[in-house]
C-alpha cells in the first residue's frame, strides 16, 4: 500500500478518489509519472442525453471543421437540368437505402428502434432543404 499525501497508508488512501478528482487519483495509485497518471491527466469525460441503453468506452473521433472546406463550383447552365438529376437520383438511392435500413431494424430490434431512420427520410425529403438544394445549383 502506498501512503496517501497526508502519510497514512491504507487500502482508503488508494481508493479515495472521487470522479472530480481523477487525475490526482491516479498519481496516489500509480505514481506520478506512471501510464496511469498519464492516461488519466488526457482523459476527458463527456456527458450528454443517451439515445440507447448502456455504457460505451472507446475513443473518440474529433471532427475538425477547420481543415474541411467544400470548394465552390459552379455549374455552366447547360448543365443545370444534368445536376438536378443527379441530385435527384442521388437523394432517391439514399432514401432507399435508409428505407432499407429502417425496415430491417425494425424487423430485428423493433419500431422504436426504427424510428432514427424514419426521422433522416423525414429529413431527405423536405421540401424545403429540396428547395434550397435546387436553388443552390440554379
Amino acid at each position: 500500500m502506498r501512503p496517501d499525501p497526508a502519510g497514512k497508508a491504507g487500502p482508503a488512501a488508494e481508493n479515495s478518489a472521487t470522479p472530480h478528482d481523477l487525475p490526482a487519483a491516479a498519481v496516489r495509485i500509480g505514481g506520478r509519472g506512471s501510464a496511469l497518471a498519464t492516461f488519466c491527466d488526457y482523459m476527458q469525460k463527456l456527458q450528454g442525453i443517451a439515445v440507447s441503453p448502456g455504457v460505451a468506452i472507446g475513443e473518440a473521433m474529433v471532427v475538425d471543421t477547420e481543415g474541411f472546406r467544400i470548394p465552390r463550383r459552379f455549374v455552366s447552365r447547360d448543365a443545370v437540368e444534368d445536376e438536378l438529376e443527379r441530385l435527384n437520383g442521388a437523394m432517391e438511392a439514399a432514401g432507399l437505402e435508409i428505407e432499407t435500413s429502417r425496415d430491417a431494424i425494425s424487423r430485428e430490434l423493433g419500431s422504436q428502434y426504427a424510428a432514427i431512420f424514419e426521422a433522416h427520410l423525414q429529413m431527405l425529403r423536405d421540401p424545403r432543404l429540396r428547395s434550397e438544394f435546387d436553388g443552390m445549383i440554379r
